[in-house]
């Protein structure tokens, strides 16, 4: 495990189960964790937690492009043609925008 490898979480959970080379005790973890959140809370807040996680997935990954065009421009990219980052920075918009609107219609 590569993260394990770096110490920068616990070195409890980087390490593997020798069998099945799967980090067990964060499996263990991250599924009682799991069960606790869901028994203890409602699920409409779990849901917008959900949501929550995954637009800032979004959103970092996003930015996370960005920053590598402007401090690696000579680096191979997917998307050669495009010289700006324009559709990148409307996709943040529009995230942002349906952010707004799902507040403001609740």
């Amino acid at each position: 495990m590569m993260i394990g490898n770096y110490q920068i979480n616990s070195t409890v959970f980087s390490k593997v189960h020798p069998k099945f080379r799967t980090p067990s005790l964060a499996i263990y973890f991250i599924g009682i964790a799991t069960m606790l959140v869901a028994g203890f809370l409602p699920i409409n807040i779990i849901a917008e937690l959900v949501n929550i996680g995954t637009m800032l997935a979004f959103i970092l990954t996003s930015i996370g492009v960005i920053v590598l065009r402007y401090k690696q421009p000579d680096l191979a990219m997917l998307w050669k043609k495009i010289q700006h980052c324009g559709i990148i920075l409307l996709t943040l918009k529009l995230v942002t925008l349906e952010l707004v609107t799902f507040k403001l219609m609740r």
